[in-house]
């Protein structure tokens, strides 16, 4: 793996540093965007053993039949990625995720819910995934769950296989921006999903291949069924997640409130990433 890593980075030392209109014109081969590597450097870091954590804030919409969507929850959680090279320019990440979920009007924390749809009082499971892991295919287009090392979640898809997950990478430019959007579907997991997401950087760093990619934003849609715990399965209509946030330099940078809800629920399971096990 080690042999791998170096030759990968000795890859990248040959990237010419160039002005961002001008790196797919004069490098194509080199550009960063025609690879895996354009989307490890926003989503994580090239060095395997480098934790990189997300931290975001979401608003949960019931979108129902012939009615206007409601904002009926809202959430914030963090999730990490560990990214590691492998054959043939693929790369593969583990990572967790712990998402805990708020009142919409009020932001405090959720044990139970009053379901205004069934008129139940649920219980609220906060969502905790550690061991999802995805591969980066070697030529840039979308990750593909890893289904052997996925763990099933309320809200986090489980695919049967890569080829149940199908997708699209656009990368744009903007002014000193530089970002993509990527779309993420699945009628074949547990449960079908759709996720569109968009994530920025600045030209000059993603197109340097010395400097580390540091300050990268997202916003997010997903689109799934009605939670688990919330006990409507089967009941029309679906869930609109839409969130945003960023990359962190580490997992101190998040939220004290958000961190110490996190710890709470899952005791110390952020810092336990399953590829540094």
């Amino acid at each position: 793996m080690e042999v791998k890593r170096r030759a990968v980075l000795g890859g990248l030392a040959a990237w010419p540093v160039l002005p961002a209109a001008s790196a797919a014109a004069a490098a194509p081969a080199r550009d960063p965007r025609t690879s895996a590597l354009g989307l490890v450097r926003l989503q994580g870091s090239l060095e395997p053993q480098v934790v990189t954590p997300w931290w975001y804030e979401v608003a949960i919409y019931a979108v129902l039949p012939a009615k206007p969507p409601q904002l009926v929850l809202r959430a914030e959680g963090c999730e990490t990625y560990v990214i590691r090279p492998e054959q043939d320019g693929r790369f593969r990440s583990g990572g967790v995720t712990v998402t805990a979920f708020k009142d919409p009007v009020n932001e405090t924390w959720l044990d139970q819910f009053d379901n205004p749809f069934t008129g139940q009082r649920n219980i609220v499971r906060p969502n905790i995934l550690t061991g999802a892991a995805f591969i980066y295919p070697g030529d840039g287009s979308v990750p593909l769950p890893d289904a052997a090392l996925l763990k099933r979640s309320d809200t986090a898809p489980v695919a049967k296989g890569a080829a149940a997950t199908t997708g699209w990478v656009k990368w744009l430019e903007s002014g000193p921006l530089v970002g993509c959007m990527m779309e993420r579907k699945s009628a074949g997991a547990y449960q079908p999903f759709m996720e569109t997401t968009s994530m920025w950087t600045d030209t000059a760093t993603f197109f340097n291949p010395a400097l580390p990619v540091r300050q990268v934003t997202f916003s997010s849609s997903f689109l799934v069924p009605w939670l688990g715990w919330m006990a409507m399965a089967g009941a029309p209509g679906h869930l609109l997640w839409h969130s945003t946030g960023h990359k962190l330099g580490g997992l101190d940078e998040l939220p004290a409130r958000y961190r110490a809800r996190a710890e709470a629920l899952a005791p110390g399971v952020l810092a336990r990433n399953p590829f540094l096990a």
